[in-house]
């Protein structure tokens, strides 16, 4: 059975969000800054995939009740210069 696998737009357009947010989620993630999208994508050449079972876990494990790996994110937060973990 073939492993099914989605883009940036395909798993941003399946949760109803920005291209852009999914990216910026990799990059925190990466650079080990906060964030609460917590897939793994699967790299094809510089391309992130992400496995559609990773993505119904993930959604998951959203539910209320669940428990986290993340801490929550402040609303507008973005990463400081020089990776402080202040808010504004």
């Amino acid at each position: 059975m073939p492993i099914e696998l989605c883009s940036d737009s395909d798993l941003a357009s399946l949760l109803r969000i920005s291209r852009s947010w999914v990216r910026k989620q990799r990059m925190y993630r990466r650079a080990g800054l906060t964030h609460a999208l917590t897939i793994d994508p699967i790299m094809i050449g510089s391309r992130p995939r992400y496995r559609l079972a990773d993505v119904e876990a993930w959604l998951e494990a959203q539910k209320p009740g669940a428990v986290h790996d993340w801490a929550p994110l402040h609303i507008g937060a973005r990463p400081r210069p020089g990776g402080a973990d202040r808010f504004p």
